[in-house]
């Protein structure tokens, strides 16, 4: 099971993070929850808010799961948050996981010079770094843009370099994007 939940989650975080494409409201906050499967069986939920107001835009990925192997349950909890400015310029982050008892949180804010200061807290103790961000690194909204800038046609492929604030890093993604078509979800 090991190998299993990192892969797990890796999987799972492009499709939250890119999910919803179609504009959202100037102003508000729009929720979408999501069902979370594992071998099969629902083993939790997921859930992306957007919110803009005048200062920018807020967006926070959320997932509970609870997996049970052996007689043993496990429950993982995470969330990450990005805000950013309405060009989707990066401003700040935040990465909570916890897992059973285990808590890892990490906040970073931009400063002036363009790094973000980064506070590192795991198991109650608290350090500071500070965390250089390649350039065009985009955050959750600033990834958003760039998708719908492609005009979302079938055969088109965005690629981009995309913070993991759960890892403090920017992976390089590359996205295909397919014809529209209808699924069936949860036997529906």
């Amino acid at each position: 099971m090991r190998h299993r939940l990192p892969t797990l989650l890796l999987c799972l975080w492009p499709c939250m993070a890119t999910a919803d494409t179609t504009p959202a409201p100037e102003a508000g906050t729009q929720t979408i929850w999501r069902a979370v499967l594992f071998d099969g069986l629902k083993a939790g939920w997921a859930s992306t808010e957007r919110s803009v107001d005048a200062d920018g835009i807020t967006t926070r990925e959320r997932m509970e799961l609870d997996i049970r192997r052996g007689g043993v349950q496990i429950r993982l909890s995470s969330l990450e948050e990005t805000r950013e400015d309405g060009d989707g310029e990066p401003q700040a982050f935040i990465a909570e996981q916890q897992v059973s008892e285990q808590r890892t949180r990490y906040s970073g804010v931009r400063q002036s010079d363009g790094q973000f200061a980064v506070q590192v807290e795991v198991g109650g103790q608290v350090s500071e770094q500070t965390l250089d961000l390649p350039p065009q690194t985009l955050f959750f909204e600033g990834q958003r843009q760039a998708l719908l800038a492609t005009g979302l046609s079938a055969g088109k492929t965005v690629e981009m370099l995309a913070f993991q604030p759960s890892m403090l890093a920017s992976v390089r993604t590359v996205t295909e994007i397919g014809a529209e078509t209808s699924v069936e979800l949860l036997g529906e």
